[in-house]
């Protein structure tokens, strides 16, 4: 039976524990075992003003669901305020200024899908040893926490995956060559079937994410003696995948071929609600991201004694999605000070450190611009304001970044 979206509405309940109580691996951990006794539902969000006016689908969220219903994550086991009842599937970065898909950082063992952050338990100063995506930041707040590993078990449960792959068998694996759905798919939203093949429905799902989160993005506004507020930001043409985690699986690489397939060639508006796809028109081309980068790890091996050689069979696997237009699939470093890696088939590769033969330096938090609303010089925050998309548009060059 083919796979529906479909629309769940949100119940309310009282709120639970709050986050302190819940950090580091056991949290992750309990995290992972609570989501596997739900269902993961993508279904649409719905934003209303407060005179209850609709405005329109949103996003694209995995909903939460036992037997057929919809269940909230009880808040003392989601480590929140509130039971949340979904999870977003795509977010938009400030940092970034780009629609975001990220996955739990972190060792298969626990639960993240970092399969090459194993290596740091048997390589001295291995970068993973100090991940800014483990509980950092905004990647500490329970609720990111827990739509990364929403995520994750959606994707393993839709493309039928018991455990992630560090050694891949010779050749293509099945799917990766696949197309995005030809005009003999259903066009249309709401009820519509998707593909029966896990690859293609999985990446119907993600485009349709990608767009949802892009043409509704929103940026903060610093006004002078006010609070800060959000307003309605334009659709931009980039898409980072992994701000967290990294590639687990052939099959996951090949939809995420699909859904940039989708959203380069625009058909994945036939699939878009009457809504969305009224905003995307309006938006242009420019609803579509077509520019996509994603840092990885998995091209290299490390033996028990530290030694690092190549890992072809996934060198090849991501290969080909690098050999798209517009797509930068780039290898990092495994060390601090450490050289960008060059692998043959990969773009350029990215590091982290200080000295400017490594390759283009980051400028976020490097470079200096006068502050839009005081005027005084500070730190450009986002790629936006150091005007910089090198990550993207330049796959041919090494990127380095300061610590962080």
């Amino acid at each position: 039976m083919a796979s529906r979206l479909q629309i769940l509405d949100q119940p309310t309940l009282p709120g639970g524990m709050g986050p302190e109580a819940y950090s580091g691996v056991a949290h992750r951990v309990r995290i992972a075992k609570t989501l596997a006794s739900y269902d993961l539902v993508p279904g649409w969000s719905v934003v209303a003003k407060r005179t209850g006016e609709a405005t329109g689908t949103a996003t694209l969220r995995l909903w939460f669901a036992q037997g057929g219903r919809p269940t909230p994550v009880p808040a003392r086991l989601a480590g929140t305020h509130r039971s949340p009842a979904s999870a977003a599937l795509t977010t938009a970065t400030s940092k970034m200024d780009a629609v975001s898909f990220s996955l739990p950082a972190g060792t298969v063992r626990t639960g993240g899908s970092c399969i090459a952050a194993q290596a740091a338990e048997r390589m001295p100063g291995h970068i993973c040893r100090i991940c800014y995506a483990w509980g950092r930041g905004n990647y500490g707040v329970p609720n990111v926490i827990l739509s990364q590993y929403a995520r994750l078990l959606w994707l393993q449960r839709e493309l039928g995956i018991k455990a992630p792959e560090v050694r891949l068998p010779r050749g293509v694996p099945p799917g990766l060559q696949a197309k995005g759905p030809g005009p003999g798919q259903p066009a249309g939203w709401l009820g519509v079937d998707l593909p029966t093949d896990p690859v293609q429905r999985v990446g119907v799902v993600l485009a349709l994410a990608v767009v949802a989160t892009n043409v509704n993005r929103t940026v903060e506004v610093l006004r002078p003696g006010k609070k800060a507020g959000k307003v309605r930001a334009p659709p931009v043409p980039f898409c980072r995948i992994h701000d967290s985690g990294d590639f687990f699986h052939p099959a996951y690489v090949a939809a995420w071929a699909v859904a940039i397939d989708l959203l380069q060639t625009h058909k994945v508006k036939h699939f878009l609600p009457p809504a969305l796809r009224a905003k995307a028109d309006a938006a242009g081309k420019a609803a579509y991201p077509s520019r996509f980068w994603a840092p990885t790890r998995m091209w290299a091996l490390v033996d028990r004694v530290g030694g690092v050689r190549l890992n072809e069979d996934w060198v090849g696997v991501l290969g080909q999605l690098t050999a798209r237009k517009g797509v930068s699939i780039r290898p990092s470093a495994l060390r601090v000070g450490e050289s960008p890696p060059t692998v043959p088939g990969l773009s350029a590769g990215t590091g982290v450190g200080d000295d400017e033969r490594m390759g283009h330096r980051c400028p976020v938090y490097h470079a200096v611009i006068p502050d839009p609303v005081s005027g005084v010089l500070r730190e450009a925050r986002s790629c936006t304001e150091a005007r910089c998309r090198v990550c993207w548009t330049s796959p041919q060059r090494l990127v380095f970044y300061g610590e962080h």
